[in-house]
């Protein structure tokens, strides 16, 4: 939802052979950037030979990547043994461009996912052709040699009062009869859409629950103090995480 520009951009990014990086403009979670490499992946599938998704959980890429190899029955090649692991790594790829059949004008997406580590994904970035490398991170002033940078903000907020209303479903009218308050609601999840769809998933569960109960529970959990000039990236995200937490609770 609100996503139709950087869908755009992304595709055009990828089809000129960029490898790029979608990173959040706040460099916070929440901010859709998983969702827009899945969307990315389900409205263009047909264009790729083969999509390989690669998640990132303990800070190196690189252990993970081989597991990925081995569920497909490839292996390091003997004489690689001992090797540099960027060697190891390439030759996997070659093995599994060789076994995926790929024709010249096919092509293969690999998503490297939430990646916190750049400079260990560097090593794991397939050969150029036929590949196109995707990355989504919370990292920023990421290295242009490597990747384009497609950065993403939360959304607009008419995106996210419609994602909202999405949520609830076409029949649900507690948002046309209390637009306002679902706009506040909406700004004080920051339109972070992770948020908002946690929240929008609760009040879906409860259609007796309006959106000014819902709110007041948000507001009186989320233990911050509103009136202080300014607030952390960080703080902004526990507090909202927290309120949510504790309200589905």
């Amino acid at each position: 939802m609100g996503r139709e520009k950087e869908l755009t951009q992304l595709k055009a990014m990828l089809d000129s052979g960029e490898n790029v990086a979608i990173s959040a403009i706040a460099g916070i979670g929440g901010v859709g950037k998983t969702e827009l490499a899945t969307q990315y992946a389900r409205r263009n599938w047909e264009e790729y030979k083969a999509i390989a998704w690669i998640v990132e959980t303990i800070g190196d890429i690189r252990p993970n990547l081989f597991s990925y190899f081995l569920k497909l029955g490839i292996s390091v090649p003997e004489p690689l043994r001992g090797r540099p692991v960027v060697e190891q790594i390439q030759s996997c790829w070659r093995q599994y461009l060789a076994d995926v059949a790929v024709k010249d004008d096919e092509k293969i997406l690999v998503v490297f996912d939430d990646i916190s580590n750049l400079e260990a994904v560097k090593d794991a970035i397939p050969p150029f052709y036929p590949f196109r490398v995707l990355i989504t991170t919370r990292m920023r002033n990421l290295d242009p040699n490597l990747v384009a940078t497609l950065p993403l903000d939360v959304l607009e907020p008419a995106a996210a009062l419609a994602l909202l209303k999405s949520l609830l479903g076409e029949n649900d009218r507690r948002i046309a009869n209390q637009t306002k308050i679902a706009e506040e609601l909406c700004k004080w999840l920051e339109y972070l859409p992770l948020a908002i769809e946690l929240v929008g998933a609760y009040l879906a569960n409860d259609p007796d629950l309006s959106l000014a109960d819902c709110f007041e529970q948000l507001q009186r959990l989320g233990l911050d103090d509103r009136s202080e000039e300014h607030t952390s990236e960080l703080q902004s995200q526990f507090r909202i995480s927290y309120a949510v937490f504790c309200l589905k609770k």
